[in-house]
């Protein structure tokens, strides 16, 4: 996996919860109050993962993060880390 193509910045201030494209990349912000790790992972059209990030900033229960180079059409999913106490409602694996 090469995070070559593409750079992790700061998240831009203000910006609203989910996935919002300007001109040179992608703010990405998720909620995930309960979870001790998030990583971004971002993948190719054939569904392979092609690079991951560690999102270490964090404004209450959202993670948040700016990536350079992300376009439009780019999938990405998260993965996150945490207790596993499903009678909490927490569930990580």
């Amino acid at each position: 996996m090469s995070n070559a193509a593409f750079e992790l910045l700061p998240s831009k201030q203000g910006a609203p919860q989910g996935a919002f494209l300007d001109e040179e990349g992608c703010n990405f912000i998720v909620s995930s109050p309960e979870a001790t790790e998030v990583f971004l992972c971002l993948f190719d059209q054939a569904e392979k993962e092609i690079c991951r990030f560690s999102v270490v900033e964090r404004l209450g229960p959202y993670w948040c993060c700016y990536v350079k180079g992300v376009k439009a059409g780019q999938l990405y999913g998260y993965r996150t880390n945490g207790s596993n106490n499903p009678s909490a409602g927490n569930v990580f694996d």
